[in-house]
Protein backbone atom coordinates (compact mmCIF):
# COMPACT_ATOMS: atom_id res chain seq x y z
CA UNK A 1 0.00 0.00 0.00
CA UNK A 2 3.14 2.25 0.90
CA UNK A 3 4.61 2.03 -2.29
CA UNK A 4 1.55 2.07 -4.38
CA UNK A 5 1.28 5.55 -2.87
CA UNK A 6 4.36 6.41 -3.31
CA UNK A 7 4.14 5.54 -6.97
CA UNK A 8 1.12 7.85 -6.93
CA UNK A 9 2.41 10.84 -5.25
CA UNK A 10 5.64 10.63 -7.73
CA UNK A 11 3.40 10.47 -10.85
CA UNK A 12 1.11 13.15 -9.94
CA UNK A 13 2.88 15.65 -7.85
CA UNK A 14 6.14 17.89 -8.73
CA UNK A 15 8.87 18.25 -6.57
CA UNK A 16 12.23 20.56 -5.80
CA UNK A 17 14.02 16.70 -6.08
CA UNK A 18 12.75 16.16 -9.65
CA UNK A 19 12.43 12.12 -9.34
CA UNK A 20 11.98 10.43 -12.95
CA UNK A 21 7.93 9.96 -13.39
CA UNK A 22 8.17 6.50 -13.27
CA UNK A 23 10.00 6.51 -10.42
CA UNK A 24 9.19 4.01 -7.15
CA UNK A 25 12.47 3.06 -4.56
CA UNK A 26 12.56 -0.51 -4.08
CA UNK A 27 12.91 -1.79 -0.06
CA UNK A 28 16.79 -1.82 -0.66
CA UNK A 29 17.12 1.76 -1.36
CA UNK A 30 15.15 2.77 1.11
CA UNK A 31 16.69 0.37 4.24
CA UNK A 32 18.53 2.23 7.25
CA UNK A 33 22.29 1.48 7.23
CA UNK A 34 23.41 0.88 10.80
CA UNK A 35 27.58 0.66 12.12
CA UNK A 36 28.24 -2.53 13.55
CA UNK A 37 32.00 -3.08 13.26
CA UNK A 38 33.95 -3.15 16.63
CA UNK A 39 37.30 -1.37 16.94
CA UNK A 40 39.31 1.71 17.83
CA UNK A 41 37.27 4.64 16.67
CA UNK A 42 40.14 6.86 15.13
CA UNK A 43 37.72 9.47 13.61
CA UNK A 44 34.18 10.39 14.25
CA UNK A 45 32.13 13.36 12.42
CA UNK A 46 28.36 14.05 10.98
CA UNK A 47 26.84 14.60 7.89
CA UNK A 48 23.78 15.92 6.84
CA UNK A 49 22.98 16.58 10.05
CA UNK A 50 21.70 13.28 11.68
CA UNK A 51 23.82 10.72 9.79
CA UNK A 52 26.89 9.57 12.08
CA UNK A 53 29.92 8.95 10.52
CA UNK A 54 33.02 6.49 12.29
CA UNK A 55 36.18 5.50 11.06
CA UNK A 56 36.98 2.19 12.80
CA UNK A 57 40.61 0.57 12.80
CA UNK A 58 41.04 -3.22 14.65
CA UNK A 59 43.93 -5.40 14.32
CA UNK A 60 44.29 -5.70 10.27
CA UNK A 61 42.03 -3.30 8.91
CA UNK A 62 40.20 0.39 8.87
CA UNK A 63 36.44 0.77 8.40
CA UNK A 64 34.41 3.31 6.60
CA UNK A 65 31.28 2.98 9.07
CA UNK A 66 27.81 4.52 8.51
CA UNK A 67 25.05 5.33 11.12
CA UNK A 68 22.20 6.75 9.68
CA UNK A 69 19.13 7.36 12.48
CA UNK A 70 15.95 5.16 13.20
CA UNK A 71 13.63 5.05 11.69
CA UNK A 72 10.34 2.22 11.03
CA UNK A 73 8.05 1.28 8.41
CA UNK A 74 5.43 3.92 10.36
CA UNK A 75 7.77 7.10 10.08
CA UNK A 76 8.54 6.22 6.29
CA UNK A 77 4.36 6.53 5.55
CA UNK A 78 4.17 9.75 7.32
CA UNK A 79 6.70 10.97 4.92
CA UNK A 80 5.12 10.36 2.37
CA UNK A 81 1.85 11.23 3.57
CA UNK A 82 3.27 14.52 4.05
CA UNK A 83 4.19 14.87 0.64
CA UNK A 84 0.71 13.96 -0.62
CA UNK A 85 -0.67 16.46 2.17
CA UNK A 86 1.72 18.93 1.64
CA UNK A 87 3.40 18.90 5.24
CA UNK A 88 0.06 19.81 6.53
CA UNK A 89 -0.67 16.78 8.62
CA UNK A 90 0.63 16.38 12.22
CA UNK A 91 3.28 14.70 12.98
CA UNK A 92 4.03 12.83 16.60
CA UNK A 93 6.20 14.03 19.02
CA UNK A 94 8.46 10.97 18.28
CA UNK A 95 9.38 11.88 14.83
CA UNK A 96 12.12 14.12 14.44
CA UNK A 97 12.17 16.62 11.56
CA UNK A 98 15.58 16.51 10.85
CA UNK A 99 15.16 12.46 10.43
CA UNK A 100 12.10 13.13 8.32
CA UNK A 101 13.71 15.45 5.90
CA UNK A 102 16.71 13.40 5.57
CA UNK A 103 14.24 10.54 4.78
CA UNK A 104 12.34 12.73 2.45
CA UNK A 105 15.80 13.18 0.48
CA UNK A 106 17.57 9.65 0.61
CA UNK A 107 14.41 8.51 -0.89
CA UNK A 108 13.60 11.11 -3.69
CA UNK A 109 17.35 11.11 -4.93
CA UNK A 110 17.27 7.31 -5.96
CA UNK A 111 20.48 6.52 -4.74
CA UNK A 112 19.53 4.67 -1.72
CA UNK A 113 22.67 3.65 0.40
CA UNK A 114 24.76 5.98 -1.47
CA UNK A 115 22.93 9.43 -0.96
CA UNK A 116 25.01 9.73 2.30
CA UNK A 117 28.19 9.26 0.99
CA UNK A 118 28.18 11.45 -1.90
CA UNK A 119 27.29 14.39 0.53
CA UNK A 120 30.59 13.41 2.60
CA UNK A 121 33.14 15.92 1.66
CA UNK A 122 35.81 14.32 3.18
CA UNK A 123 35.56 11.37 0.77
CA UNK A 124 37.81 11.34 -2.29
CA UNK A 125 36.58 8.55 -3.96
CA UNK A 126 33.52 6.44 -3.83
CA UNK A 127 33.53 2.73 -5.33
CA UNK A 128 31.27 -0.32 -6.26
CA UNK A 129 33.13 -3.03 -7.87
CA UNK A 130 30.24 -4.92 -8.41
CA UNK A 131 26.71 -6.46 -6.23
CA UNK A 132 27.09 -8.14 -3.11
CA UNK A 133 30.28 -6.33 -2.74
CA UNK A 134 31.27 -3.74 -0.13
CA UNK A 135 31.24 -0.24 -1.41
CA UNK A 136 34.62 1.28 -0.38
CA UNK A 137 35.68 4.05 -0.44
CA UNK A 138 39.48 6.57 -0.23
CA UNK A 139 39.38 9.01 3.05
CA UNK A 140 41.24 12.44 1.99
CA UNK A 141 41.82 12.59 5.74
CA UNK A 142 42.78 8.84 6.62
CA UNK A 143 45.77 8.20 4.66
CA UNK A 144 45.51 4.56 4.28
CA UNK A 145 44.02 3.91 0.62
CA UNK A 146 40.84 2.31 -0.03
CA UNK A 147 38.82 2.24 2.70
CA UNK A 148 35.95 -0.64 2.88
CA UNK A 149 32.38 0.26 4.14
CA UNK A 150 29.39 -1.10 6.03
CA UNK A 151 27.45 -0.82 2.80
CA UNK A 152 26.77 -3.55 0.20
CA UNK A 153 23.88 -3.60 -2.52
CA UNK A 154 22.08 -6.38 -4.50
CA UNK A 155 22.08 -6.40 -8.32
CA UNK A 156 18.99 -4.86 -8.79
CA UNK A 157 19.82 -1.82 -6.31
CA UNK A 158 23.25 -1.49 -8.19
CA UNK A 159 21.07 -1.22 -11.46
CA UNK A 160 19.09 1.54 -9.81
CA UNK A 161 21.93 3.53 -8.61
CA UNK A 162 23.29 3.12 -11.95
CA UNK A 163 20.34 4.52 -13.87
CA UNK A 164 20.23 7.62 -11.39
CA UNK A 165 23.36 8.59 -11.88
CA UNK A 166 23.42 8.43 -15.50
CA UNK A 167 20.11 10.23 -15.33
CA UNK A 168 21.63 13.01 -13.03
CA UNK A 169 25.11 13.39 -15.45
CA UNK A 170 22.69 13.70 -18.34
CA UNK A 171 23.54 10.84 -19.99
CA UNK A 172 21.97 7.20 -21.23
CA UNK A 173 22.53 4.29 -19.75
CA UNK A 174 21.73 0.47 -21.14
CA UNK A 175 22.52 -2.77 -22.94
CA UNK A 176 23.00 -1.02 -25.68
CA UNK A 177 24.83 2.31 -24.05
CA UNK A 178 26.71 0.28 -21.03
CA UNK A 179 29.38 2.71 -20.17
CA UNK A 180 28.98 6.24 -19.29
CA UNK A 181 30.78 9.37 -17.91
CA UNK A 182 30.09 12.41 -17.01
CA UNK A 183 29.28 15.10 -14.02
CA UNK A 184 26.77 14.98 -10.95
CA UNK A 185 25.05 18.24 -10.76
CA UNK A 186 26.71 18.68 -7.41
CA UNK A 187 30.23 18.46 -9.54
CA UNK A 188 31.15 14.76 -8.58
CA UNK A 189 32.32 12.94 -11.81
CA UNK A 190 31.03 9.43 -12.24
CA UNK A 191 31.71 6.30 -14.29
CA UNK A 192 29.00 3.78 -14.35
CA UNK A 193 29.45 0.49 -15.99
CA UNK A 194 25.99 -1.37 -16.66
CA UNK A 195 25.42 -5.15 -16.61
CA UNK A 196 28.13 -7.73 -17.12
CA UNK A 197 28.29 -6.86 -21.06
CA UNK A 198 31.75 -5.06 -20.03
CA UNK A 199 31.92 -5.75 -16.08
CA UNK A 200 32.45 -9.44 -15.49
CA UNK A 201 30.96 -8.42 -11.44
CA UNK A 202 28.18 -6.96 -12.93
CA UNK A 203 26.85 -3.49 -12.59
CA UNK A 204 29.90 -1.10 -10.90
CA UNK A 205 30.59 2.97 -10.59
CA UNK A 206 33.00 4.67 -9.19
CA UNK A 207 32.53 8.40 -8.06
CA UNK A 208 35.13 10.97 -7.81
CA UNK A 209 33.70 13.60 -5.25
CA UNK A 210 34.83 17.41 -6.28
CA UNK A 211 36.42 18.76 -3.54
CA UNK A 212 34.00 21.43 -1.71
CA UNK A 213 36.80 24.11 -1.56
CA UNK A 214 39.50 23.33 -4.13
CA UNK A 215 43.28 23.37 -3.21
CA UNK A 216 45.39 26.38 -4.06
CA UNK A 217 49.07 26.24 -4.92
CA UNK A 218 50.00 27.55 -1.43
CA UNK A 219 47.70 24.74 0.12
CA UNK A 220 49.72 22.24 -2.26
CA UNK A 221 52.69 23.40 -0.43
CA UNK A 222 51.23 23.27 2.65
CA UNK A 223 50.85 19.51 2.17
CA UNK A 224 54.50 19.31 1.10
CA UNK A 225 53.58 18.35 -2.77
CA UNK A 226 56.43 20.83 -4.04
CA UNK A 227 58.32 23.32 -2.29
CA UNK A 228 57.74 26.91 -1.59
CA UNK A 229 60.37 27.89 -4.94
CA UNK A 230 59.01 24.94 -6.86
CA UNK A 231 56.05 26.89 -6.89
CA UNK A 232 57.45 29.77 -7.41
CA UNK A 233 59.30 28.52 -10.81
CA UNK A 234 56.30 27.18 -12.21
CA UNK A 235 54.01 30.10 -11.20
CA UNK A 236 56.63 32.22 -13.05
CA UNK A 237 56.63 29.70 -16.12
CA UNK A 238 52.91 29.82 -16.19
CA UNK A 239 52.64 33.61 -16.37
CA UNK A 240 55.28 33.75 -19.25
CA UNK A 241 53.10 31.47 -21.02
CA UNK A 242 55.51 28.75 -21.26
CA UNK A 243 54.20 25.17 -22.73
CA UNK A 244 53.87 22.51 -19.49
CA UNK A 245 53.07 18.90 -19.19
CA UNK A 246 52.06 17.57 -15.50
CA UNK A 247 52.67 13.67 -16.09
CA UNK A 248 51.89 11.57 -13.14
CA UNK A 249 49.81 7.70 -12.80
CA UNK A 250 46.07 8.19 -11.94
CA UNK A 251 45.10 9.72 -9.02
CA UNK A 252 48.10 11.70 -8.72
CA UNK A 253 46.97 14.99 -8.55
CA UNK A 254 47.93 16.12 -11.97
CA UNK A 255 44.58 17.98 -12.49
CA UNK A 256 44.72 19.65 -9.01
CA UNK A 257 48.18 21.34 -9.82
CA UNK A 258 46.86 22.31 -13.13
CA UNK A 259 43.94 24.19 -11.25
CA UNK A 260 46.25 25.80 -8.69
CA UNK A 261 48.65 27.19 -11.29
CA UNK A 262 46.16 28.62 -13.20
CA UNK A 263 44.06 30.02 -10.08
CA UNK A 264 47.89 32.17 -9.58
CA UNK A 265 47.29 34.09 -13.28
CA UNK A 266 46.65 37.32 -13.34
CA UNK A 267 42.61 38.27 -14.69
CA UNK A 268 44.10 40.40 -17.08
CA UNK A 269 45.29 36.94 -18.51
CA UNK A 270 42.76 35.01 -20.75
CA UNK A 271 42.54 31.32 -20.34
CA UNK A 272 40.56 29.08 -22.38
CA UNK A 273 40.35 24.99 -21.10
CA UNK A 274 39.18 22.02 -23.12
CA UNK A 275 37.37 19.42 -21.47
CA UNK A 276 35.70 16.01 -21.83
CA UNK A 277 34.56 16.03 -18.21
CA UNK A 278 34.56 19.34 -16.84
CA UNK A 279 36.92 19.40 -13.11
CA UNK A 280 38.67 22.33 -13.56
CA UNK A 281 37.05 25.42 -11.40
CA UNK A 282 39.09 28.49 -11.85
CA UNK A 283 38.73 31.90 -9.91
CA UNK A 284 40.00 34.02 -12.72
CA UNK A 285 37.46 36.54 -14.51
CA UNK A 286 39.23 35.83 -17.93
CA UNK A 287 38.16 31.99 -18.21
CA UNK A 288 36.42 30.74 -21.02
CA UNK A 289 35.57 27.01 -20.50
CA UNK A 290 35.06 24.98 -23.54
CA UNK A 291 33.45 21.19 -23.30
CA UNK A 292 33.28 17.97 -25.48
CA UNK A 293 29.97 16.83 -26.87
CA UNK A 294 29.11 13.52 -27.77
CA UNK A 295 25.84 12.45 -29.66
CA UNK A 296 24.01 9.08 -28.78
CA UNK A 297 21.56 8.97 -31.52
CA UNK A 298 22.32 7.53 -35.19
CA UNK A 299 21.42 10.13 -37.99
CA UNK A 300 20.38 13.82 -38.07
CA UNK A 301 22.53 16.69 -38.57
CA UNK A 302 23.91 16.57 -34.86
CA UNK A 303 27.91 15.70 -34.47
CA UNK A 304 30.46 14.75 -31.96
CA UNK A 305 32.64 17.70 -31.16
CA UNK A 306 36.11 15.99 -29.22
CA UNK A 307 38.78 17.67 -28.03
CA UNK A 308 40.83 18.25 -31.34
CA UNK A 309 37.96 20.11 -32.77
CA UNK A 310 37.63 22.13 -30.11
CA UNK A 311 41.64 22.52 -29.68
CA UNK A 312 41.13 23.97 -33.39
CA UNK A 313 38.18 26.25 -32.32
CA UNK A 314 40.24 27.49 -29.17
CA UNK A 315 42.98 28.68 -31.21
CA UNK A 316 40.78 31.66 -32.70
CA UNK A 317 39.56 32.35 -29.03
CA UNK A 318 41.98 35.08 -28.44
CA UNK A 319 43.75 33.80 -25.21
CA UNK A 320 46.99 33.76 -23.32
CA UNK A 321 46.86 30.08 -22.32
CA UNK A 322 45.06 27.27 -23.66
CA UNK A 323 44.85 24.03 -21.72
CA UNK A 324 43.81 20.79 -22.32
CA UNK A 325 42.24 18.47 -19.51
CA UNK A 326 44.04 15.56 -20.44
CA UNK A 327 46.31 14.81 -23.77
CA UNK A 328 45.07 11.18 -25.29
CA UNK A 329 46.24 11.80 -28.92
CA UNK A 330 46.32 14.20 -31.88
CA UNK A 331 45.42 17.16 -29.70
CA UNK A 332 49.16 17.31 -28.49
CA UNK A 333 49.82 18.85 -31.76
CA UNK A 334 47.56 21.47 -31.37
CA UNK A 335 48.48 22.22 -28.12
CA UNK A 336 52.72 22.71 -29.72
CA UNK A 337 51.46 24.75 -32.76
CA UNK A 338 49.89 27.13 -30.03
CA UNK A 339 53.11 27.19 -28.35
CA UNK A 340 54.97 27.92 -31.32
CA UNK A 341 52.35 30.78 -32.56
CA UNK A 342 52.76 31.94 -28.17
CA UNK A 343 50.14 30.73 -26.61
CA UNK A 344 51.04 29.61 -23.44
CA UNK A 345 49.87 25.79 -23.07
CA UNK A 346 49.43 23.21 -20.50
CA UNK A 347 47.73 19.97 -20.19
CA UNK A 348 48.22 16.93 -17.73
CA UNK A 349 49.36 13.46 -19.57
CA UNK A 350 49.46 10.11 -18.15
CA UNK A 351 52.68 9.07 -17.82
CA UNK A 352 55.05 6.79 -14.71
CA UNK A 353 58.31 8.87 -15.74
CA UNK A 354 59.44 11.42 -18.13
CA UNK A 355 60.72 9.00 -20.75
CA UNK A 356 57.18 7.27 -20.52
CA UNK A 357 56.10 10.62 -21.75
CA UNK A 358 58.56 10.98 -24.27
CA UNK A 359 57.83 8.01 -25.79
CA UNK A 360 54.27 8.05 -25.98
CA UNK A 361 54.43 11.76 -27.21
CA UNK A 362 56.87 10.80 -30.51
CA UNK A 363 54.57 7.33 -30.79
CA UNK A 364 51.54 6.90 -32.77
CA UNK A 365 48.77 8.15 -32.79
CA UNK A 366 50.34 11.75 -31.26
CA UNK A 367 53.56 11.23 -33.51
CA UNK A 368 54.70 15.23 -32.29
CA UNK A 369 58.57 15.39 -33.94
CA UNK A 370 61.69 16.41 -31.86
CA UNK A 371 61.35 19.71 -33.15
CA UNK A 372 57.56 19.84 -30.86
CA UNK A 373 59.34 17.98 -28.40
CA UNK A 374 61.47 20.86 -28.06
CA UNK A 375 58.89 23.83 -27.76
CA UNK A 376 57.96 21.99 -24.30
CA UNK A 377 59.12 24.02 -21.36
CA UNK A 378 58.96 21.42 -18.62
CA UNK A 379 57.60 18.40 -17.74
CA UNK A 380 56.34 18.11 -13.83
CA UNK A 381 56.47 14.35 -12.95
CA UNK A 382 53.87 13.93 -9.57
CA UNK A 383 53.81 10.62 -8.20
CA UNK A 384 51.03 8.78 -5.90
CA UNK A 385 53.93 7.87 -2.83
CA UNK A 386 51.52 6.22 -0.64
CA UNK A 387 47.44 6.64 0.32
CA UNK A 388 46.45 10.13 0.58
CA UNK A 389 50.87 11.21 0.24
CA UNK A 390 51.88 12.99 -2.98
CA UNK A 391 54.99 14.80 -4.01
CA UNK A 392 56.54 16.59 -7.24
CA UNK A 393 59.19 14.02 -7.70
CA UNK A 394 60.91 15.73 -10.34
CA UNK A 395 60.72 19.12 -12.53
CA UNK A 396 62.50 18.89 -16.14
CA UNK A 397 62.80 20.78 -18.48
CA UNK A 398 63.75 20.53 -22.44
CA UNK A 399 66.72 22.66 -23.93
CA UNK A 400 66.13 22.82 -27.61
CA UNK A 401 69.72 21.45 -29.40
CA UNK A 402 68.67 22.23 -33.36
CA UNK A 403 65.69 21.78 -35.59
CA UNK A 404 65.16 18.31 -34.94
CA UNK A 405 67.26 17.96 -31.32
CA UNK A 406 66.93 18.25 -27.80
CA UNK A 407 67.92 17.34 -24.53
CA UNK A 408 67.07 17.29 -21.11
CA UNK A 409 67.50 19.01 -18.02
CA UNK A 410 66.67 18.27 -14.44
CA UNK A 411 65.78 21.98 -12.51
CA UNK A 412 63.98 19.98 -9.38
CA UNK A 413 64.06 16.15 -7.54
CA UNK A 414 62.40 15.05 -4.58
CA UNK A 415 64.72 13.62 -2.13
CA UNK A 416 62.88 10.95 -0.52
CA UNK A 417 65.50 9.93 2.36
CA UNK A 418 64.53 13.07 3.71
CA UNK A 419 61.89 14.03 2.23
CA UNK A 420 62.98 17.38 0.95
CA UNK A 421 63.20 18.70 -2.38
CA UNK A 422 66.59 20.11 -4.20
CA UNK A 423 67.25 23.21 -4.84
CA UNK A 424 66.55 25.38 -2.31
CA UNK A 425 68.31 28.44 -3.43
CA UNK A 426 67.17 30.62 -6.00
CA UNK A 427 70.42 31.49 -7.56
CA UNK A 428 70.86 28.28 -7.81
CA UNK A 429 67.32 27.62 -10.09
CA UNK A 430 68.05 30.43 -12.50
CA UNK A 431 71.72 29.15 -13.03
CA UNK A 432 70.02 25.49 -13.94
CA UNK A 433 67.42 26.49 -16.19
CA UNK A 434 67.80 27.39 -19.94
CA UNK A 435 63.52 28.38 -19.99
CA UNK A 436 64.23 31.24 -17.39
CA UNK A 437 67.73 32.51 -18.46
CA UNK A 438 65.99 32.88 -22.10
CA UNK A 439 63.15 35.20 -20.80
CA UNK A 440 65.92 37.38 -18.60
CA UNK A 441 67.65 37.64 -22.07
CA UNK A 442 64.54 38.55 -23.90
CA UNK A 443 63.21 41.03 -21.50
CA UNK A 444 66.76 42.58 -20.73
CA UNK A 445 67.03 41.69 -16.26
CA UNK A 446 69.90 40.70 -14.61
CA UNK A 447 70.09 37.20 -12.59
CA UNK A 448 70.19 38.85 -9.62
CA UNK A 449 66.70 40.30 -10.37
CA UNK A 450 65.46 36.77 -11.36
CA UNK A 451 66.31 35.29 -8.49
CA UNK A 452 65.01 37.99 -6.08
CA UNK A 453 61.63 37.86 -7.73
CA UNK A 454 61.75 33.61 -7.50
CA UNK A 455 62.74 34.08 -3.55
CA UNK A 456 59.56 37.14 -3.44
CA UNK A 457 57.11 34.76 -4.77
CA UNK A 458 58.48 31.52 -2.70
CA UNK A 459 57.74 33.94 0.47
CA UNK A 460 54.55 34.78 -0.76
CA UNK A 461 53.36 31.49 -1.62
CA UNK A 462 54.72 30.39 2.04
CA UNK A 463 52.94 33.07 4.01
CA UNK A 464 49.97 32.23 2.36
CA UNK A 465 49.88 28.39 3.17
CA UNK A 466 50.23 28.92 6.32
CA UNK A 467 47.03 30.88 6.55
CA UNK A 468 45.43 27.63 4.75
CA UNK A 469 44.21 30.09 2.21
CA UNK A 470 41.72 28.17 -0.53
CA UNK A 471 41.23 28.37 -4.19
CA UNK A 472 38.27 30.32 -3.25
CA UNK A 473 39.69 32.66 -1.37
CA UNK A 474 43.44 33.17 -3.12
CA UNK A 475 41.67 35.51 -6.00
CA UNK A 476 41.61 39.06 -3.58
CA UNK A 477 45.67 37.81 -2.87
CA UNK A 478 46.44 37.17 -6.12
CA UNK A 479 45.10 40.76 -7.22
CA UNK A 480 46.84 42.24 -4.84
CA UNK A 481 49.84 40.97 -5.68
CA UNK A 482 49.51 41.99 -9.41
CA UNK A 483 48.29 45.44 -8.36
CA UNK A 484 51.85 46.01 -7.20
CA UNK A 485 52.80 44.79 -10.52
CA UNK A 486 50.53 45.62 -13.37
CA UNK A 487 52.52 44.17 -15.92
CA UNK A 488 54.26 41.62 -14.25
CA UNK A 489 57.74 41.74 -12.13
CA UNK A 490 59.64 40.58 -15.90
CA UNK A 491 57.62 43.15 -18.43
CA UNK A 492 58.13 46.05 -15.79
CA UNK A 493 62.15 45.55 -15.48
CA UNK A 494 61.90 45.38 -18.90
CA UNK A 495 60.09 48.85 -19.24
CA UNK A 496 62.57 50.23 -16.67
CA UNK A 497 65.30 49.53 -18.51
Amino acid sequence: MLFKKIRFFLQNKKTSYSPPPSYSPPKELVRQIRCEYDGQIIKKYTILDVVKISIIEDKEHIYYCMDEPEYSDEATEIVFQDFLDEGKQEKPATVVPEVLEYYKKKILSGLGPIYPLINDYSLEEIALNGPFEKITVFHREIEYGWIETNIMVDEKTALQIAKTLSRMAGKPISPAYPLIEGILPIGHRVAVAWGKDVSRKGTSFVIRMKNKNPLSLPQLVGKRLLSPLMASYLWMLTELQGFLFIIGGMAAGKTTLMQALLNMLPDTHRIVTIEDTPELVLSTKNWDPLVTRQVFTKGGDAVDIGIYELSKFALRRRAEHLVIGEVRGEEARILAQAAATGHGSISTFHADSVKSALFRLMSEPISLKPGFIGLVWAFVHIKSISPGIRRVVKIIETVPKGPNKFSLSRIFRWVPETDSFEPSMPEEVVNKSYRLRIAMEALGIEKSDLAEELAERAEFILSLAKKDVNALQIREYISGFYKLKPFGFLKVKSFEK
